[in-house]
Order: structure tokens, then C-alpha cells, then sequence
């Protein structure tokens, strides 16, 4: 005799032992089920949003990079398509400097483009209407990084890169000789016809 909540059960056999297995089987799809909707449920909250949203700025890392804050928790962010010097080098902290002066402590839009192979965000930015990875182009303290930057906006963005070279903005305005992360980025043609 079967027991009786096989019985009540439609989708079960109640030919002894197959009861069981089919149960187990029904009972592991349904939980394996309600884990994978908990799982689409949590998923988003902890993985970067893929629209547009707004965070506030936390703290600058560098002239590209900040922290920022959204929905309690707080993603690193890299501004899509630019390079900035490092931190550890005079240009880098003016750079730095910059970015802070412009972003730190407001509420930024962030839309993401990507994420990088740290796990950050790869986004562009406004503050006011203004894309902040533009501004830090035309502001020199910061190049086109031509291997990912690959929206239309870009060749924007070069023009608006060499005009301040041209201009000695930022920190083109204590460059005497062609820096190392100009050459890494295909640069060493474009700047070698610049009086030095």
C-alpha cells in the first residue's frame, strides 16, 4: 500500500518504488526551480546595472577612476575610452586633482559601457550634462585610448586630445619629450611631427 500523499498526487505512479524516484525528482526540479528565480532576483542587486543610473562620488583613485556609491553599496568605476597618467607620477596627480575638483562628493550619471578585467565598471559620465571623460580630454589630463574606445563620440574626443597637446592643457603644460603612455597608445607618430 502506497502511502498516502502519492495518492492525492496526480503526477505520480503508485507502483512502489517509482513513487519515490519520481517524487524526488518533481520535489528536485521544483527546488532547483526556486533557486534559480532567488538567484535572478538577487543577481541584479549585485552585479552592475546594465542602464543608466545615478551614484554619488565617494573617492577619486585616479584621473579616470573613482569610487561611487548606488543602492548601498559602492562599485569602481572606470571612465570609458581614456587613459589618464598613474597616481605615482606628478601628471597622475594632477590628473587626479582634477577629476576630484570636478566629481567628488556630487552625484554623478554613470552609463556603462563594459566591465573591465578588474571586475570595474567601464562607463561614461556626467556630472551637469557634461561628460566628464570628454572633459578630462579636452582638459589634457587625459589621452583617447584608441584599442577601446570605439564610439562615435571618439574621434570627438582625439581632436579634442590633440588641440590640447597643441595648447599645453593640463599635463601637456610641463611636457617637454613625448611620455611613455603616448607611445604604449600608438601616439609616438601623431606627436613626433610636435615641436618638442
Amino acid at each position: 500500500m502506497s502511502p498516502a500523499w502519492i495518492s492525492n498526487s496526480a503526477p505520480f505512479v503508485q507502483a512502489g518504488g517509482e513513487a519515490v524516484i519520481i517524487w524526488h525528482t518533481q520535489a528536485f526540479r521544483t527546488l532547483a526551480a526556486a533557486h534559480i528565480f532567488c538567484a535572478l532576483i538577487t543577481l541584479p542587486s549585485l552585479a552592475a546595472p546594465a542602464h543608466a543610473w545615478n551614484g554619488r562620488v565617494l573617492r577619486v583613485l585616479s584621473g579616470a577612476t573613482f569610487v561611487a556609491s548606488w543602492k548601498h553599496q559602492t562599485r569602481i568605476i572606470t571612465l570609458y575610452g581614456i587613459a589618464s597618467p598613474s597616481p605615482e607620477t606628478k601628471p597622475g596627480q594632477k590628473a587626479r586633482t582634477f577629476t576630484r575638483t570636478q566629481i567628488k562628493g556630487k552625484r554623478v550619471k554613470i552609463n556603462p559601457v563594459t566591465m573591465n578585467s578588474q571586475d570595474r565598471i567601464v562607463a561614461q559620465v556626467f556630472h551637469n550634462g557634461q561628460n566628464l571623460n570628454e572633459l578630462l580630454v579636452q582638459s589634457g589630463y587625459a589621452i583617447v585610448d584608441k584599442k577601446q574606445c570605439r564610439a562615435t563620440e571618439c574621434l570627438d574626443w582625439l581632436r579634442f586630445e590633440r588641440n590640447a597637446y597643441e595648447r599645453h592643457r593640463g599635463v601637456w603644460a610641463d611636457i617637454t619629450k613625448i611620455p611613455s603612455h603616448i607611445n604604449q597608445h600608438g601616439r609616438t607618430k601623431f606627436y613626433r611631427s610636435q615641436p618638442q
